[in-house]
């Protein structure tokens, strides 16, 4: 008798807890290796990584502001560091340099960072040829607006407006392996609305996937896997489901559900690979037990 070969359902695994509560603000970002770094949120300076290899969490110097809703974090592997906004209403900008474990403060933001804010930078060491200098940052909250920053200029400028306005749950991500000119923009705000933004164009206009029917809102992160060209993005606050956009193919298919429910206007979402494996790794943003971080292998 011949088995059938089958392909069961993602397993999803608990780890080990977060030593602190989550809340508005808790703010994930891989490294690249071994480590996911996270800023706890909830007001506080408070800063962690996550070994993947351990499965343990180590206390880090503390941010240069308390970060709240409205906080991300950005990797820049070109130059060992992340780039972090504050949320909480705040101009904060700063980068935490991986190798001297310290954070060093730049321009402050040309406009607060709150509910939905985002940054993304076009790194070279990511994609060859990119223009590493450049961080473009999305005040959203009620706003259109978008800015680039300067790295060697220390400065900010004004670009295109988004066709309406960023809100709660707005995010970016660089798709750079579909296309190393766009950014992929989730609008947030009670809209079902996926923008594409391009670099060279200084443009935007709209992605179109099916089935459109979700309306993202506070809650809601996204994270890219440049293997596959897909993005894994979590609902609103309060859903269990974790959903993948299958770029080249404009559909939005499921992917796992969770044990609990993922809480708060908390980018909880990294996509780690470890020794040829790939795990996406979810934080579940709540300030109530348990303090969940869940791991999820990426096999299909």
């Amino acid at each position: 008798m011949a088995l059938r070969p089958f392909i069961d359902v993602p397993v999803v695994q608990w780890m080990e807890p977060t030593p602190d509560s989550q809340y508005h603000g808790t703010a994930v970002a891989w490294d690249g290796g071994r480590y996911i770094y996270w800023l706890r949120g909830y007001g506080t300076n408070w800063f962690r990584r996550y070994d993947v290899y351990g499965d343990t969490h180590q206390y880090l110097p503390p941010a240069p502001w308390g970060a709240f809703q409205g906080a991300m974090l950005a990797p820049d592997p070109s130059r060992g560091r992340l780039w972090a906004i504050q949320g909480n209403g705040g101009t904060g900008f700063a980068y935490y340099d991986l190798s001297s474990f310290a954070w060093a403060s730049v321009a402050s933001l040309p406009a607060a960072s709150s509910w939905g804010s985002w940054i993304v930078h076009t790194c070279s060491s990511l994609h060859s040829g990119a223009d590493d200098d450049h961080i473009y940052y999305a005040p959203a909250n009620g706003s259109a607006a978008l800015y680039r920053y300067s790295v060697s200029g220390n400065s900010f400028t004004a670009l295109a407006s988004a066709p309406a306005a960023l809100g709660a749950g707005s995010v970016g991500v660089w798709v750079y392996n579909y296309d190393p000119d766009k950014i992929l923009v989730i609008r947030g705000g009670v809209s079902r609305d996926i923008y594409l933004y391009s670099v060279s164009g200084n443009s935007w206009s709209t992605y179109s996937y099916k089935p459109a029917v979700f309306d993202f809102y506070t809650g809601t992160h996204a994270v890219y896997d440049p293997d596959a060209n897909h993005v894994y993005i979590c609902l609103n606050e309060g859903y269990r489901y974790i959903y993948r956009l299958d770029l080249a193919a404009g559909e939005m298919e499921p992917f796992c559900r969770l044990p609990l429910p993922y809480y708060r206007e908390a980018r909880r979402l990294a996509l780690v690979k470890v020794g040829g494996c790939k795990f996406l790794y979810v934080f579940r943003g709540y300030e109530y037990a348990p303090l969940a971080v869940w791991r999820i292998p990426v096999y299909f």
